[in-house]
């Protein structure tokens, strides 16, 4: 699996086909999902809950899961934490608030997105290089954080 950044979009490639996280939505093969239930699109399993009126995503790829949290101010609440409970890798969009949602969750893989990323990796104390992409390995323990930065 491989995570690059299109225009604003988070990208992840996995067997030639595209998931795409863009804005309060996600797309995967042009299938638009942008409304709370189940789906099932070329091999990816999705998940979209709704919360005070904001949408939270979870996406299953190559045995990962991915959240997507496209809003820094939210209330993790019991359906919330069920939703994100098992992630892997966690896609937040950048602000002063998204450090606290960080840290209220257990993720192998941070990927920060917006202007001012920069500034949620320095509060961490991380200083992750800037790359143009990322390819997904296996960690070697479960304590291990790996924190990239997607150039875009």
């Amino acid at each position: 699996m491989e995570i690059f950044a299109r225009n604003w979009d988070i990208v992840f490639i996995s067997d030639k086909k595209e998931v795409v996280f863009n804005d309060t939505r996600v797309i995967i093969e042009w299938m638009v999902l942008d409304f709370p239930g189940e789906y099932e699109k070329s091999g990816f399993l999705a998940q979209i809950v709704e919360n005070k009126e904001k949408l939270f995503f979870q996406v299953r790829i190559e045995d990962k899961n991915v959240a997507y949290i496209p809003y820094d101010e939210i209330e993790i609440t019991e359906e919330l934490w069920d939703l994100f409970g098992n992630i892997n890798i966690l896609v937040i969009k950048w602000s002063k608030n998204s450090i606290k949602i960080y840290e209220n969750l257990e993720v192998q893989y941070v990927v920060p997105y917006w202007d001012q990323k920069d500034i949620f990796f320095s509060t961490l104390w991380q200083h992750p290089e800037a790359v143009k992409s990322y390819k997904v390995k296996e960690l070697a323990n479960d304590n291990e954080i790996v924190f990239i930065n997607i150039e875009g």
